[in-house]
């Protein structure tokens, strides 16, 4: 006897680590003691008091002085990169985005291990640059703008709790052509 249940979220309330917390959970329950879970759960923060520390954060003066360094750092109207294309482009068309899934093979993915520990940086930074580096070199200009989706789950009580932690970081570096690796991901990671 076969059984489905399918599952739908919405973004703005459920997170990619918000997954793997709930099959996790729905796979205890199947197997194991209801009530062992319930005192797990119980025991760990919510979403509504992330929300409410997070609403006090956004009336801080840290959070003013931050936006206020933020707008400084960040140039208000950054230029689109000319990157070279295999066809002409029409300026009056209308952009769309798309995901490009890709997975590293074995031995790039341990050349990047191994390159995060002897830099003492994470993957992410190491990508992050590369990606700069590949903006800046094939559009021509000298400030690469990328984004990044971090997980923002700073506290250990938040580990298990489901909802959209995620935060969105603008991260702009200017990068000279003959400038070291080394250098561009230093001030990615400080960016």
């Amino acid at each position: 006897d076969e059984r489905f249940m399918v599952i739908v979220t919405h973004h703005v309330v459920f997170d990619g680590w918000s997954a793997s917390v709930l099959l996790e959970e729905l796979g205890s329950l199947l197997d194991g003691n209801p009530d062992e879970r319930r005192d797990a759960i119980a025991s760990r923060g919510s979403f509504a008091e992330y929300c409410r520390r997070m609403h006090e954060w956004e009336d801080s003066e840290g959070c003013r002085g931050e936006i206020d360094a933020w707008r400084r750092e960040i140039d208000p109207n950054p230029s689109v990169s000319a990157m070279p294309t295999d066809r002409s482009r029409d300026e009056d068309r209308e952009v769309t985005f798309g995901v490009v899934e890709t997975t590293l093979s074995p031995t790039t993915s341990s050349r990047l291990s191994e390159r995060s520990t002897a830099w003492r940086t994470g993957t992410i930074p190491i990508i992050n640059a590369v990606v700069g580096c590949v903006v800046v070199r094939a559009g021509g200009d000298a400030i690469s703008t990328t984004g990044l989706a971090l997980t923002n789950r700073a506290r250990a009580d938040l580990e298990r709790v489901i909802g959209n932690f995620s935060n969105e970081a603008v991260i702009q570096c200017r990068i000279g052509l003959e400038e070291s690796f080394r250098s561009i991901l230093e001030r990615t990671r400080i960016a």
